[in-house]
């Protein structure tokens, strides 16, 4: 698909909270909100997009140029992608791997046209009916938090060496070609309660586990989860730290009988506690 005319906005900067609601044997909501700071860093490379019920969050890789241009080509294109392979009769899983090759494709050709040097993780998440679907290439991560705890999604690290930082596959250097698959793709269940969490390295390689399960725990609603999480990062990373952004989904439900007639909640955009700067983007 062409993305010429479609440029949504850059959020990076900016606290998101956006809603969607639809039936599945009852009343579903999944509710994501982000936050991002910049850490110790020149400028922030990394990138978040929120879209009904998608969310991805993507980090520029550390040490080539146009990092920040390439996560938010990522997270973009990655949206335009899921969107558009809604018309496609995909089961959850193909979805997200098929968004993830195309999304790839787009940026090798723009990583190609500036040197073949840039580059950026990817990881992402999305409902459909009753099941959590979530993608990820990269050594940013994803959790879900249940009355178990907090829980990574994938058992990879996303990284070659668990105490490096090289990146074991990443968006823009053509993974996708042949028979070759660079995706982590897992589906699980729709359930109340459950809280997802997706976030660059520069939340969970300076927040201890049990930290991380003590304000997600302790919180309900998702951006100031989200804002909690990555200032605690920014505290703990110093003057030397990572730019850092985690991005909250909380689902809820509520019992109401299902009218076929009836027409599902439309999506809806929250302006969160605090906005920075008194902007808020949506997507139209």
């Amino acid at each position: 698909m062409s993305h010429k005319a479609k440029q949504p906005p850059n959020p990076s900067d900016l606290p998101v909270i956006q809603e969607s609601a639809n039936a599945v044997d009852g009343h579903w909501t999944l509710s994501f909100g982000a936050y991002t700071e910049q850490g110790g860093r020149l400028r922030n490379e990394d990138n978040f997009c929120i879209f009904d019920d998608f969310a991805c969050v993507s980090d520029g890789i550390g040490g080539a140029e146009h990092g920040d241009v390439m996560s938010k080509l990522a997270c973009s294109i990655m949206r335009d992608e899921w969107e558009a392979l809604a018309k496609d009769d995909l089961d959850a899983e193909s979805r997200m791997r098929e968004a993830f090759a195309k999304t790839d494709a787009f940026l090798t050709k723009v990583s190609q046209g500036l040197g073949g040097g840039p580059g950026a993780t990817l990881v992402a998440t999305a409902r459909m009916g009753d099941q959590l679907i979530f993608g990820s290439v990269g050594d940013s991560r994803a959790y879900v938090f249940l009355d178990t705890g907090l829980s990574p999604v994938f058992e990879e690290s996303g990284r070659v060496y668990e105490d490096g930082n090289t990146l074991s596959a990443a968006m823009g250097y053509n993974m996708f070609s042949g028979d070759k698959s660079a995706a982590n793709i897992l589906t699980i269940p729709v359930a109340a309660g459950l809280k997802l969490l997706l976030c660059t390295d520069g939340v969970w390689s300076v927040l201890a586990k049990a930290d991380m399960e003590d304000v997600i725990n302790d919180g309900d609603l998702s951006w100031p989860i989200a804002r909690q999480l990555v200032g605690r990062a920014v505290t703990n990373g110093g003057l030397g730290g990572d730019n850092a952004t985690a991005l909250v989904g909380v689902i809820t439900r509520e019992a109401w009988e299902v009218n076929p007639e009836k027409t599902p909640l439309a999506p809806s955009c929250e302006p969160p506690f605090e906005i920075m700067e008194d902007r808020l983007w949506t997507i139209e």
